[in-house]
């Protein structure tokens, strides 16, 4: 009954993470203007700095990614947690290589677009293999 609250909370963060999806370049664009207004001005920007809708998209879209990172920590402790390792291993490894490639280039988009999306299919099959497919995908992975 407890990994079905837990999963059913992973149907909420895959959905969520779709409506981020559907805006992912225009947070970017936000996330590169924050980044951009902070060295300019010293300050992090207040919700009047931003245009009208940005500032709610902007805290919807940092939520989102704070309770994604948050259910797939607590993935780890379940018996998928070779899957949810992986993930946490991947975004940490794509954000270094965004980092190191330099934050806003055309590879560092493209990366984070290939991150949430990638993000998406798995929280997704993590969902639908615990209420549908019942894999044991330890066994699959190592087979």
């Amino acid at each position: 009954m407890l990994g079905h609250l837990y999963y059913f909370f992973g149907l909420l963060i895959f959905l969520s993470n779709l409506l981020i999806q559907k805006n992912i370049l225009n947070l970017i664009r936000l996330r590169e203007w924050t980044i951009k207004f902070h060295k300019v001005s010293g300050r992090q920007p207040l919700k009047s700095d931003f245009k009208e809708k940005e500032y709610e998209q902007f805290v919807l879209a940092n939520f989102t990614w704070f309770i994604t990172f948050f259910w797939l920590f607590f993935g780890l402790l379940t018996k998928s947690w070779i899957v949810f390792a992986i993930i946490i291993f991947y975004n940490f490894l794509t954000t270094f290589f965004c980092k190191k490639i330099g934050q806003f280039t055309i590879i560092s988009k493209f990366l984070e677009i290939l991150r949430v999306t990638i993000n998406i299919i798995i929280i997704g099959f993590l969902v639908v293999n615990h209420f549908h497919l019942h894999m044991d995908i330890i066994q699959f992975l190592l087979n």
